[in-house]
């Protein structure tokens, strides 16, 4: 599992790093070349809301939960909390692993 992370973790730290490499990932499994699409694409998803240590919340997954309240009423009473196990993620964080990605 670390090693999986780890892996995960250096990709989101290349695609921060390498704006043109990632447009170009993006343009090939996009199949378009339309360069203010990718550029919009990258700003979004990748600048504004991909997170250098990707840790899940409690408040994320609950709005999961809340989603499906009229197949299953029962999943908003559910503890979020059970649904993650952020251990590994916060070991590499600890460790300084993903810091030193960055520097």
């Amino acid at each position: 599992m670390r090693r999986y992370l780890s892996a995960q973790i250096e990709a989101i730290a290349l695609m921060k790093k390498d704006r043109p490499l990632t447009l170009k990932v993006l343009s090939k499994y996009l199949r378009t070349n339309d360069l203010d699409l990718l550029n919009e694409s990258y700003d979004i998803q990748i600048a504004k809301y991909m997170q250098k240590t990707p840790l899940p919340t409690a408040e994320a997954v609950r709005s999961v939960l809340e989603e499906p309240t009229d197949r299953d009423p029962k999943a908003k009473d559910l503890d979020p909390n059970k649904f993650f196990d952020d251990r590994f993620v916060r070991q590499l964080q600890t460790g300084d692993f993903i810091d030193a990605l960055y520097r």
